[in-house]
């Protein structure tokens, strides 16, 4: 309960969020560089739990990736709540 709590929403809602995107655009990225920028993200995601920011421009140049990353951390943070 309480910061536990905040931070387990934290880790699902943003971070997992994040490494999902950075995951797809190693796996599938629309241009050869799109893999190389999302590699740190997802690593430092993945081993720190910071550096969501990572995330952004793959989200806002998708609306699509922007919409499913809003959906999938709301499951996420009822899944926990």
């Amino acid at each position: 309960s309480g910061v536990s709590f905040l931070g387990a929403v934290d880790m699902v809602g943003l971070v997992m969020v994040a490494a999902g995107i950075n995951l797809a655009n190693v796996i599938a990225p629309r241009e050869k560089s799109e893999a190389a920028v999302a590699t740190p993200g997802l690593l430092i995601n993945l081993g720190f739990g910071t550096f969501v920011e990572s995330a952004y421009p793959f989200m806002f140049a998708n609306k699509i990736v922007f919409g499913s990353a809003i959906f999938w951390a709301g499951m996420g943070g009822m899944m926990l709540g």
